[in-house]
């Protein structure tokens, strides 16, 4: 079974029929929404950086053949969550960028030509009723020649004290669902593909591994090591299914990589959740050597 296909956890490429974002992605047809959750819409022209990954194999009826998000690191380098190339056969696989809104043949295509994803690193022993995430889910694509927009710079390791202290504001970008009613709609239905953007605050480790074990209706155990979580306490504010791979950025870095998603409350509410980003500093030494 894939990351994208298992509960409390990836934000991907899926759109859930019953979940809050990606959990176990009980999946409806993959569709796309609107936007990250209580964002507002932005263009490319501010975050040149962004782009998306496209499979028209896999996404026929999407917007772009929209899969995932993906943050531009160098002239020919994305990263993206493993979850959104699991089950990706090179040759499939585009990457768009200078595109804010999915229905335009705006910006740059390429092919991507080598996946690179970490391998899943164990979690600890899940809880009674529940499951381990395990970590490492970030993956870099090499395109097969450069891309012509500004690149977001990687957080690296000697940062990380000052990066991810709770509280501090972040930003998320994507193209994913809004709403309970679009997660089994279908994608033409459901489409209305303009880039969204959201602040929300990082969360201390601990609150946020309390709410995955004891917050949510399924308990999921999972390494702060290996991701840092953000959102608020009120909720409102998250990435949604179709985010998955984007980026979460603290003071003009990528800090994290949209992976999963923490339930909180039986009612599996899309806005009461919490988000689960890849910690790029942990997984820093993977990521470099292909840059």
């Amino acid at each position: 079974m894939s990351r994208a296909k298992t509960w409390a956890m990836a934000l991907g490429a899926t759109a859930m029929a019953t979940t809050a974002l990606a959990g176990p992605v009980a999946a409806a047809e993959d569709g796309i929404g609107t936007r990250v959750i209580g964002g507002g819409p932005v263009s490319v022209a501010d975050h040149p950086w962004m782009v998306f990954l496209s499979d028209p194999h896999a996404y026929p009826d999407r917007p772009s053949n929209h899969q995932c998000g993906g943050a531009l690191v160098a002239p020919t380098k994305v990263v993206t969550a493993a979850h959104c190339v699991d089950e990706t056969r090179l040759g499939d696989l585009d990457v768009v960028g200078g595109r804010t809104d999915l229905r335009t043949d705006a910006g740059e295509v390429r092919k991507v030509v080598a996946i690179d994803p970490h391998e899943k690193v164990p979690g600890p022993p899940p809880p009674e009723g529940g499951q381990s995430y395990p970590g490492g889910d970030v993956a870099v694509l090499t395109l097969d020649r450069p891309m012509p927009y500004r690149t977001l710079p990687v957080a690296t390791p000697e940062q990380a004290e000052e990066l991810y202290r709770p509280g501090t504001p972040a930003q998320v970008l994507g193209w994913g669902v809004s709403s309970e009613e679009q997660l089994g709609a279908p994608p033409a239905e459901s489409a209305t593909p303009l880039l969204q953007e959201a602040q929300l605050p990082l969360v201390s480790d601990e609150a946020c591994r309390d709410a995955a074990l004891h917050g949510s209706p399924w308990p999921v155990a999972f390494h702060p090591e290996h991701y840092v979580c953000a959102g608020y306490e009120q909720g409102g504010v998250a990435s949604s299914g179709g985010d998955s791979g984007g980026p979460l950025v603290v003071d003009g870095k990528l800090v994290g990589v949209t992976a999963l998603a923490i339930p909180r409350g039986a009612e599996l509410r899309l806005a009461d959740v919490l988000t689960g980003y890849t910690r790029i500093t942990t997984f820093h030494d993977h990521v470099a050597p292909h840059l």
